[in-house]
């Protein structure tokens, strides 16, 4: 069945939204303290 297919393609994809929601912020803020920290010295 290609049902077998699709369930787990869309649960990878939801997956790498989830972790990009969660992790982008993330970096993000390790930019800008990176960015601080230069304009500093």
């Amino acid at each position: 069945y290609s049902g077998w297919i699709v369930m787990p393609s869309l649960f990878l994809i939801l997956f790498g939204f989830g972790i990009g929601f969660y992790l982008v912020p993330s970096l993000i803020r390790q930019g800008r303290q990176v960015r601080h920290k230069k304009d500093e010295d």
